[in-house]
């Protein structure tokens, strides 16, 4: 199982690395799974001079055994 974790979180940081140019993504397990995971990525962008600024927040569950994945995307936008 640890091994499973620390795959997915080298990878999700690379991606972070790639994609987000200020944020964080962490690896949970699930206590009563060894191949069921939990990603979370936060990300926040801030323009003050131009009027705007963002928020990106994502989960995602990722099931080894069952080769799936599902997640949801929380996306704040706001301009002033």
């Amino acid at each position: 199982a640890h091994g499973n974790r620390s795959a997915l979180e080298s990878s999700i940081l690379t991606y972070l690395a790639d994609h987000f140019y200020d944020g964080v993504a962490s690896v949970f397990s699930t206590p009563t799974s060894s191949t069921r995971f939990t990603i979370q990525v936060v990300a926040n962008k801030y323009n003050p001079s131009n009027y705007w600024s963002g928020r990106w927040r994502s989960e995602y569950v990722v099931d080894l055994d069952a080769k799936t994945i599902s997640g949801r995307v929380l996306l704040n936008v706001h301009y002033y």
